[in-house]
């Protein structure tokens, strides 16, 4: 008998033991899969987080560099605009040297002349400017 009981109580003591392991075992490998994807999602929408941020700055330095390109052409415009003028000037110039024109008449087309560069700075300093704000 004391033998029998003895067998008795070792599988008393076991059975709950090995139940108890058997259910650690199953909630570990059932609760395990839903961990991993609860962090895999986590890092999902982190990496979306930087996508759009991303997205957000590209966005901002192609308006900023077509800004810059509306900035530069209408700069080239002006000088375009100026230089034309400068060799009108200048053609008036040698028709006038041409034709042997009066001193006073040189020197109000020279001071022309001069006036152009002048105005060219002032327009680009006025675009510059009102580019900036």
């Amino acid at each position: 008998m004391n033998i029998t009981s003895n067998k008795s109580n070792v599988v008393l003591i076991s059975s709950p033991t090995g139940i108890t392991l058997i259910s650690c075992i199953l909630y570990i490998s059932h609760h395990h899969p839903k961990n991993d994807l609860y962090q895999e999602r986590i890092r999902n929408e982190m990496l979306l987080s930087e996508k759009m941020k991303l997205d957000e700055n590209d966005s901002m330095l192609k308006d900023k560099v077509l800004d810059f390109s509306n900035k530069t052409n209408q700069q080239e415009d002006v000088i375009r605009k100026i230089t034309n003028e400068l060799m009108v000037k200048q053609n008036e110039i040698n028709l006038l040297i041409k034709e042997k024109g009066t001193a006073a008449k040189l020197k109000n087309k020279l001071a022309e002349f001069e006036e152009i560069p002048k105005r060219l700075n002032e327009e680009l300093k006025q675009k510059t400017i009102a580019q900036t704000i």
